[in-house]
């Protein structure tokens, strides 16, 4: 993928995500994950069992606003947003 493919890639992520709710999270394959990391894309953020406070634990998120992992199971560069909680 050339680097004008991916700033494309990323334009249209950042679109989709500008109206996804915080409690939707974002899966990506691994190419895109870790040109998110190359990036600075990362932000790790505490989350809690269904918002409560209770177990809480630092997680990956998108720009530090939706949960976001790597799925090795979707192809490289590209993103499924989840449902919401």
């Amino acid at each position: 993928m050339t680097n004008d493919q991916i700033d494309e890639l990323f334009k249209r992520l950042d679109l989709v995500m500008s109206s996804t709710p915080a409690n939707v999270g974002v899966a990506m394959g691994s190419q895109l994950y870790s040109e998110c990391h190359n990036r600075g894309l990362i932000k790790i953020e505490t989350f809690s069992a269904l918002g409560t406070g209770l177990f809480p634990h630092d997680l990956p998120t998108y720009r530090g606003s939706n949960f976001m992992f790597c799925n090795p199971f979707l192809p490289e560069w590209e993103f499924q947003i989840g449902k919401p909680a």
